[in-house]
């Protein structure tokens, strides 16, 4: 599975699982307003399952740009060796002529 599938995956997660909290407070404050507990209970189970799915999301996140500037990285390295093996070649010929 590609980082980017799993990036998709993770938000995805983490937007169901708040729409889900924030669903169940709502209901809980409806069906029970004197009860506080209910509410502290669903926001302690859950937030700890968002968290560590914007951990994941982040750490793939994180994986993905250090693999891009490692690649642009090599990229330039090849361009400035080819542009001074190129300027060395003007430079010798300009020296026949």
């Amino acid at each position: 599975m590609s980082n980017n599938n799993r990036s998709v995956i993770f938000t995805s997660a983490v937007i169901i699982l708040s729409v889900i909290a924030v669903s169940a407070i709502i209901l809980v404050a409806i069906f029970k307003p004197n009860d506080t507990s209910s509410g502290t209970l669903i926001i302690g189970l859950l937030l700890p399952v968002i968290t560590a799915f914007l951990a994941a999301a982040l750490k793939d996140l994180h994986g993905a740009v250090n693999s891009r500037l490692t690649e642009l990285i090599e990229i330039t390295r090849r361009d400035a060796h080819a542009e001074g093996k190129l300027d060395q070649r003007r430079e010798t010929e300009d020296e026949r002529q």
